[in-house]
């Protein structure tokens, strides 16, 4: 009789050696995941207008001149803006090129955060933009830049 006592306080014990051992793993366990996700494609759309006040005329060796610029989000998302860079010149008139002009650095008018732009808005009021100057190489005639309509492209990131 004193073994059929024993043997359900045998499997008591082991049942509750099993279930702690279960309980220790459960908050010692460890493991690893992976999951998915996207990221938006960057936006295009944004477009960078010069705006007043005008330039002007410019001429070999010509003090550097501040562009004012605007820029409009043509997207259907904000965007967030930091720099406002011009990249290049261009003339109609062969001979006169972007390298008769200097550009000045690109320029964070908004401080060094940025701004952001709700979609379809136009930053107001117009910034102070790059900077641009007629370069002046001694070293070769410059002429065919002589009343030539200068188009200036910008950049914003």
């Amino acid at each position: 009789m004193k073994k059929r006592k024993i043997i359900p306080v045998a499997i008591a014990l082991v049942a509750v050696i099993a279930v702690s051992g279960v309980a220790y793993a459960f908050w010692t366990s460890s493991g690893t995941g992976s999951g998915t996700g996207s990221v938006a494609n960057g936006v295009s759309g944004l477009v960078v207008h010069q705006v007043a006040p005008a330039l002007t005329a410019m001429y070999p060796g010509d003090v550097e001149q501040t562009t004012h610029v605007t820029i409009e989000n043509g997207t259907t998302q904000s965007v967030h803006v930091t720099t406002v860079s011009l990249t290049s010149v261009t003339t109609l008139i062969a001979g006169c090129t972007d390298a008769d002009f200097s550009r000045g650095v690109a320029v964070t008018p908004w401080g060094a955060g940025g701004t952001d732009i709700a979609a379809g808005a136009t930053t107001t009021p117009a910034v102070a933009g790059p900077t641009i100057q007629f370069f002046n190489d001694p070293g070769r005639s410059q002429d065919a830049c002589k009343g030539a309509a200068v188009t200036l492209h910008f950049s914003a990131s």
